[in-house]
């Protein structure tokens, strides 16, 4: 009799286990539809998201884990927006500057509220290659005088620089904005290649976005001889490539401070985590505990430290 009662209770657990185990298989095999921030439905990619996660410095092992621990709560219909804050999530608790590396995206969208933040990341971008770098120039044109974001000069080669900060992931820079830019750069150039100082050098019109251009836009700037940059144009060279390559991380990618502290350092000047070392005397306003603020000193120097190992 007490046999036979265990024999029940086996019986109903292999059942259950059974139910479980193919629940969860269908939802590792189907095809899931994600939701975009255009609107447009895609199916979820194991193997992008995977790559996500290595891009942002991760083993293979550990991106599998976050890989599987989110595809466990995947549904139809959910959101670009909803997968990353999870897989944010597992990445905070297991290394935060792997947290941070991954979020790159997004801290680049807190670069605000107005574009000056931004401006400077961008000339620190040129700064990492040698360029000697100015921000927010007026410059003189052959009819009218323009305001130009980034000026950088190396040798023989001058690049003005328009930025397009954009605060939202679906801001689009349509056809209008190389329109315009194209014009003031040739105005800019007309007068600078009549200057005997200039004579041999090269003059370049970039613009640069954290978002996208259109298709328009891409196809004018590439053809009127701009070079177009965005979060993911052109296929090589493009926003995120560059950001990643040289470990460029925006002081807004701390995971230890909340936005209003990351806001504050921006005003202060602070534009890359990286220009934090030594000056821990600016995280004094804070009046952290000493627990927090050595996470903070920690995530810092986690993240100085993968600049100098790229």
């Amino acid at each position: 009799m007490i046999e036979d009662h265990f024999t029940y209770y086996r019986a109903v657990l292999n059942k259950d286990f059974c139910y479980i185990w193919t629940e969860k298989l269908n939802i590792m095999t189907k095809t899931v539809l994600v939701s975009k921030h255009s609107g447009e439905k895609q199916p979820f990619s194991k193997e992008k998201f995977t790559e996500s996660i290595v891009r942002a410095g991760a083993t293979r092992e550990i991106a599998w884990e976050v890989a599987e621990e989110v595809m466990s709560n995947l549904y139809d219909g959910i959101s670009t927006r909803e997968i990353y804050k999870s897989a944010f999530q597992i990445l905070r608790r297991k290394m935060r500057s792997l947290a941070a590396r991954y979020s790159l995206k997004n801290a680049l969208l807190e670069l605000g509220p107005s574009g000056y933040p931004f401006e400077k990341f961008v000339g620190e971008i040129f700064r990492k290659e040698g360029f000697a770098v100015k921000t927010g120039q007026t410059i003189l044109g052959r009819c009218i005088q323009h305001e130009v974001d980034v000026v950088a000069e190396k040798e023989n080669l001058t690049i003005m620089v328009e930025c397009k900060y954009g605060n939202e992931q679906n801001k689009i820079s349509g056809v209008q904005v190389p329109l315009y830019v194209n014009s003031r750069f040739n105005d800019i150039k007309s007068l600078w290649a009549q200057e005997e100082r200039n004579h041999g050098k090269e003059f370049q019109g970039w613009i640069v976005t954290n978002t996208r251009f259109s298709t328009d836009a891409e196809i004018y700037g590439t053809c009127a001889g701009l070079r177009l940059v965005s979060w993911g144009f052109p296929d090589k060279g493009n926003l995120r490539e560059i950001v990643e390559s040289k470990a460029l991380f925006p002081v807004t990618a701390i995971t230890t401070l909340n936005k209003k502290e990351r806001q504050y350092l921006l005003e202060k000047g602070i534009i890359l985590a990286e220009q934090l070392l030594g000056r821990y005397d600016l995280l004094e306003s804070f009046e952290f505990g000493p627990r927090k603020k050595e996470a903070v000193i920690n995530e810092i120097e986690a993240l100085s430290a993968v600049g100098k190992i790229l």
